[in-house]
């Protein structure tokens, strides 16, 4: 199994590579923006309030105000949060199906590895690399934006966060995973990976404009370890019990599913 997870490991490192990238790009325009908010608080604050509480609601401004570091941190979360769970879902719905893509799952399907190993190796590599990325947003923030507030210190609430943040892409990670092994083609997995976060993400928009419907918060990622309550309340235990609850589910489905799946070299 060392040996899939390292082969693992060098396949995706341009990838990784590519994603750490633009978390650092949306890291790097979040620093440069925030001496400009802060130093112009009082006209941020009135054009904030001539705008509509969805659009406030969607750029992560209507809880805490954006011009407190705290506040700033939060609002950009979002976008961070939007970056390392594309990677994570993607990640899950390439890593197992890569060879069927590649026309290579001939080779290594006929290995004296079972199909369980085989699995097994490539989620390890997933969640190293999901770690790997968590673990540079996380440097990222503290080098470029943290580094900026001065009288106000977030870093444990910023690591509160981060933690948060690497459960939640476990889960889309998992669900990654058992979209593909539930369809039989590369394609069809992806397609169903991004619907699924681009239907978690409206959900959370929803969910939080109308705010009385937070029982299905339970169906979107974006809610479980939701920035705002985080840094106010900590992480809930009810929704990290709900994390690891429906990982494991997810990478369960995906053992017994992909074990009986055909596959196409």
């Amino acid at each position: 199994m060392k040996a899939i997870v390292f082969k693992e490991l060098k396949a995706n490192r341009k990838g990784l590579s590519m994603w750490m990238f633009g978390m650092l790009f949306m890291v790097a325009i979040g620093a440069a923006e925030y001496g400009t908010v802060v130093e112009n608080s009082e006209s941020i604050m009135s054009m904030m309030d001539a705008m509509p509480r969805i659009v406030k609601v969607i750029f992560g401004m209507d809880i805490l105000p954006v011009y407190t570091p705290l506040g700033y941190y939060v609002c950009m979360y979002l976008w961070y949060s939007m970056v390392a769970f594309a990677h994570a879902i993607v990640l899950g719905a390439t890593i197992i199906s890569k060879e069927e893509r590649d026309r290579t799952a001939e080779f290594l399907y006929t290995m004296p590895y079972s199909r369980k190993t085989i699995i097994s190796g490539k989620i390890i590599a997933a969640v190293i690399n999901v770690l790997c990325m968590t673990i540079f947003t996380f440097l990222c923030i503290i080098l470029t934006l943290v580094s900026q507030m001065n009288g106000e210190s977030i870093m444990p609430l910023i690591l509160t966060t981060m933690i948060g943040m690497f459960f939640a892409q476990m889960l889309c990670l998992a669900i990654g995973l058992f979209f593909s092994s539930l369809f039989n083609y590369h394609r069809t997995a992806m397609s169903m990976a991004i619907l699924f976060f681009a239907l978690s993400f409206v959900l959370a928009i929803v969910i939080e404009f109308v705010g009385n419907i937070e029982f299905l918060n339970f169906l979107t990622p974006f809610r479980y370890f939701f920035a705002p309550y985080v840094v106010t309340n900590g992480i809930s235990s009810v929704y990290l019990l709900l994390s690891l609850f429906f990982t494991g589910v997810f990478v369960f489905l995906t053992y017994k599913l992909f074990e009986k799946r055909d596959i196409h070299c």
